[in-house]
């Protein structure tokens, strides 16, 4: 029986100071260095440590006058392993209780808080409308008529968040958001993004403690938004006008997006910290977890405005559910390393600009339990096909074949020489590795995404049956846990676009040919539709291959076939079609045998001659 792995609901031992955003959007701005040169660079990293650089990669620090300088390549990642060594001393720290993660099943509440600043206000005349549409809005529901008149009309959102879950879900979870404010908070807003050294905002929980005093003064019952009684509110959320630092060329005293949990102290509606010292209780119910971004999209010198994504707060309410990051949270920026814009944990909140951002992954919905992957037997060869993933969130799963032949110790792995113990528990890790394969098309929240066919997941979540909100899964170059077999044999890290080492049309290029079939690619220009062997972490798996993997361009449905190639022996792989119902069909197996109930995805021979997948 699979083991159900199921997300950790207690954060008992962990510090009470979390924090996790998203990493920065490619792009290319202008910059000028120190002696007045205008130079193009991309800006790199999250809110912990961000840093831009110049197209071939060379890394720039900001100066006290606000411009740039050039530093070497050893000055910044001295910069890097302080802030790393800071985080990770967060992360292991024994500290106060913390709040359970965010509900996710059933329509539980969360309070989100409108903020502006005494210079920045929100464009809409009404932007509780404009994110109750935003964040509730049934499918098909109008933008509200003074958006309309406001914002740039080519940059909408496909779906509201609210129906981004429900139907990542398949109708298992439902948030509903409760929208208070707009709260005109005490300073500008530079006062509240300002970094320290590091990229940091130095004072955004003073932003929060401030606004959830106004809304403590407007009579907001925190006491509504405790969904499991802990005395601990689930969530505050805090969306702020204006736009975000987490984009190239926006100011460093933008605030970048987060959410994480913290120690907050009383202010009271002027701005002024309440002494002595008070943690943030309303209703009886203490605040310590939080997201936050911003209201516009892009960049201020846009003729007209955009209003966000919903891209960003997915990212970061997904982590108020306990989804770890799934990029390079210590910016190594290596290749091959995470999903990119197929996981919303990685790139995909920016997908279409964060309009219609990635979907949840099977691996996601499996931790969430609300899907559960079907297991292919190890033994049975059979011809398969999977339906569309936003039809019927149906994956198959395939399970590492491990042996003491194929078995290996990564290059990578920190222990150079491992004791007979460490082996064991390394084979035991290594035989929980699997792959997932997931068939995308380019239709409903899939449509922007850069390539179709059957995505292959490869999870390395074998000793623990717990994935926690701190895991970091993919910091380990050459070890990564959540990533994906690209079928062109390369995943490129956007941060690497420059850097002299790809173009951004390779970069999209290759994320084309990252499902199965990819076509007219490698130097021989050969297709590639088969997957014969799979590099695991600790293993490489030769007895599971998939041949003649084939995907039907008027109905999505991809089809293939699983440990032997049935091609060769003369039987065609056909879909089945359903229309013919002029006589009814009988089915038999390849021996011969009349089967009563057929299965799903198998091969059989009709009544009517033909060889047909049911």
């Amino acid at each position: 029986m699979m083991k159900k792995i199921i997300l950790c609901l207690t954060l008992a031992l962990m510090s009470a100071t979390t924090m996790f955003a998203v990493k920065a959007k490619p792009g290319i701005t202008q910059l000028q260095l120190v002696d007045g040169t205008i130079v193009s660079a991309t800006l790199h990293g999250d809110e912990h440590f961000s840093y831009y650089s110049l197209l071939d990669g060379t890394p720039l620090k900001k100066s006290d006058n606000g411009k740039y300088e050039i530093i070497s390549t050893e000055t910044l990642n001295a910069r890097k392993a302080t802030v790393i060594n800071t985080l990770k001393t967060r992360a292991n720290g024994i500290g106060s209780i913390a709040p359970a993660y965010f509900p996710h099943t059933g329509s539980p509440k969360a309070l989100v808080i409108l903020v502006d600043f005494q210079d920045v206000k929100f464009k809409s005349s009404n932007p509780v409308a404009t994110f109750n549409h935003y964040l509730n809005a049934d499918f098909g529901t109008a933008v509200p008529s003074q958006d309309a008149k406001v914002f740039n009309q080519q940059d909408v959102n496909y779906g509201s968040v609210k129906e981004y879950f429900k139907e990542c879900s398949m109708g298992q979870f439902t948030p509903q958001f409760d929208i208070v404010g707009p709260y005109t908070i005490s300073k500008k807003s530079a006062y509240y993004g300002k970094d320290d050294s590091d990229g940091n905002d130095q004072n955004f929980k003073q932003m929060i403690s401030e606004a959830c005093a106004q809304a403590a003064a407007d009579k907001v019952d925190f006491s509504k938004y405790d969904n499991n009684g802990d005395k601990f509110v689930d969530l505050v959320y805090i969306i702020y006008a204006g736009y975000s630092q987490s984009i190239s060329g926006n100011s460093d005293d933008y605030l970048w997006p987060k959410s994480g949990t913290d120690n907050f102290y009383k202010y009271n509606v002027s701005g002024n910290k309440i002494m002595p010292q008070e943690y943030l209780i309303y209703n009886g119910c203490r605040i310590c977890r939080y997201g936050l971004n911003n209201e516009l999209n892009g960049s201020p010198d846009s003729k007209t405005p955009s209003i966000n994504g919903i891209g960003l707060f997915c990212h970061e309410f997904s982590h108020t559910m306990g989804l770890p990051d799934h990029y390079d949270t210590e910016y190594k920026n290596a290749d091959n390393q995470s999903p990119e814009f197929w996981d919303v944990m990685d790139a995909g909140e920016y997908t279409d600009n964060g309009y219609r951002p990635t979907p949840y992954s099977p691996w996601q919905k499996m931790l969430m339990g609300w899907a559960t992957p079907t297991t292919l037997d190890g033994t049975q060869a059979q011809q398969l096909t999977l339906e569309p993933y936003d039809q019927a969130s149906k994956a198959y799963k395939i399970e590492a074949d491990v042996n003491e032949d194929n078995f290996r110790i990564n290059e990578n792995y920190s222990i150079a020489d491992p004791t007979v113990q460490e082996k064991k528990e390394l084979m035991e890790r290594a035989k929980g590795e699997f792959l997932l394969l997931q068939n995308i098309r380019n239709e409903g929240w899939y449509k922007a995404l850069p390539g179709y066919g059957l995505l292959v997941w490869r999870i390395d979540y074998s000793d623990i049956d717990k994935v926690h909100l701190t895991d970091s899964p993919n910091n380990t170059i050459g070890i990564p846990r959540v990533t994906i077999v690209p079928a062109d044999g390369l995943v490129i890290n956007q941060a690497n676009i420059g850097n002299n080492k790809y173009t951004a049309d390779q970069y999209w290029e290759s994320c084309l040919n990252d499902p199965f079939p990819a076509y007219k690619i490698g130097k021989d220009g050969s297709d590639i539709n088969s997957l014969t062997e799979v590099k695991f972490n600790w293993s490489t798996m030769t007895t599971r291959p998939l041949y003649n993997i084939a995907k039907d361009e008027a109905t999505g449905i991809v089809s293939f076939d699983y440990l032997k190639d049935f091609k060769a022996t003369g039987i065609e792989n056909t879909l089945l079609d359903k229309d013919e119902t002029s006589t009814p069909t009988e089915y038999f197996d390849l021996e011969g045998r009349k089967i009563a109930t057929p299965l799903k995805g198998h091969l059989y021979i009709t009544n009517k001659g033909k060889k047909v997948i049911y």
